[in-house]
């Protein structure tokens, strides 16, 4: 037990000072990861969740996507690098949807109002629930905002890119992955 206490503040450590040497600053318990993603593989499957939907409709649950490929977006409107990355990630959803990808935005310890905000300045159209205590956060071992996640078909995490998400990174890992699924 101990061991693992220790490896799990070595692991921590380490991360905090790799935010810093690449200019991340903390907020909110989350590190704000102010650089541009690359993608890091992933594995096992990826936890269930269902949250209440940021707009106020239906729940959003991850199991209502099972059988496709999902984009899974962790952001928060107090969270510079999530405006820079919100228009290109409407802009893939619009273009992937057809070919059997989902988006699905994960608000994470923000206000209501705020939250609802963003979603409409940046026009966003894929369902965002909402995560106010950071429990799904936690599951998914979160270190920084905004972290975006790539999911198969079959429910397992394929890819993580911890910081800002550019189109010229996103596209390249989905098209691999559709390939990869057909």
């Amino acid at each position: 037990m101990v061991a693992v206490f220790g490896a799990v503040v070595i692991v921590v450590a380490l991360a905090l000072n790799e935010f810093s040497m690449r200019g991340a600053s903390g907020v909110s318990g989350f590190a704000v990861a102010d650089f541009e993603a690359q993608a890091q593989a992933e594995s096992g499957p990826a936890p269930a969740f269902e949250l209440p939907s940021v707009d106020g409709g239906q729940t959003v649950a991850l199991e209502a996507y099972h059988g496709k490929v999902v984009v899974l977006n962790f952001w928060a409107s107090w969270c510079g690098p999530c405006w820079t990355e919100a228009p290109g990630l409407q802009r893939t959803w619009d273009e992937y949807r057809s070919r059997g990808v989902r988006f699905i935005g994960v608000n994470e310890t923000d206000d209501p109002y705020a939250a609802r905000s963003f979603i409409e300045k940046n026009g966003l159209t894929f369902p965002s629930g909402s995560d106010p205590a950071g429990r799904l956060a936690a599951s998914y071992r979160l270190t920084g905002m905004p972290t975006t996640f790539i999911i198969d078909r079959g429910g397992n995490l394929v890819y993580r890119f911890l910081g800002y998400l550019d189109e010229r990174t996103l596209r390249p890992a989905l098209d691999e992955l559709l390939r990869r699924a057909s």
